[in-house]
């Protein structure tokens, strides 16, 4: 799912709110349910119509270009726009009011790894560190939880949100747009 949905109850677990009393005419309560008006949707169901809606929403930002920082093997930060095409085939990257951008298929990502996610190259070495090299040389760690990178066989994209809530966002998206339909 995309975005961060709240706890969905069971259905039927909605503390009996759906449930209606009969009318003071004495009828059937029955007669109730056979009503013209469609049932209630449920909470999951209204939880995935919200995803659905953040991850649309993605999408149409990303062929716009969403500003972000850009951790680089330079190990220097700088605000970048990230976007993609309309058919979401590739990814790119440029600097603000750039006409030159750069660019890797969307396909070629085979993860997306918050920056507190255990980098699986260090577990080798006995000590596992979080996040890429590059986020480890670049940022510091008190943004650790607003980080993420795009791990491509030839190299990693490691960007840096405003926000910890837009970061679950956007990996939550992110990995949703990596998953086959």
């Amino acid at each position: 799912m995309c975005g961060a949905p709240d706890t969905v109850a069971p259905d039927g677990a909605d503390g009996g709110a759906a449930a209606g009393g009969g009318g003071g005419d004495g009828g059937a309560a029955g007669e109730e349910a056979e009503s013209s008006e469609p049932p209630l949707p449920s909470q999951a169901e209204m939880v995935q119509a919200r995803n659905d809606q953040i991850f649309e929403d993605f999408k149409k930002k990303l062929v716009e270009g969403i500003p972000l920082v850009k951790h680089c093997s330079d190990k220097q930060a700088r605000k970048r726009i990230i976007f993609s095409d309309s058919l979401f085939t590739k990814i790119g990257w440029m600097e603000a009011g750039a006409v030159k951008s750069k660019a890797e298929q969307i396909l070629s990502i085979t993860e997306v790894r918050r920056a507190t996610d255990v980098d699986p190259k260090t577990l080798s070495g006995g000590q596992s560190m979080s996040g890429t090299e590059i986020l480890r040389g670049s940022m510091h760690v008190a943004y650790k939880k607003m980080a993420f990178s795009l791990i491509m066989p030839s190299r990693t994209l490691d960007l840096q949100c405003e926000s910890e809530a837009e970061c679950n966002t956007l990996v939550s998206c992110f990995n949703r747009l990596l998953t086959p339909p």
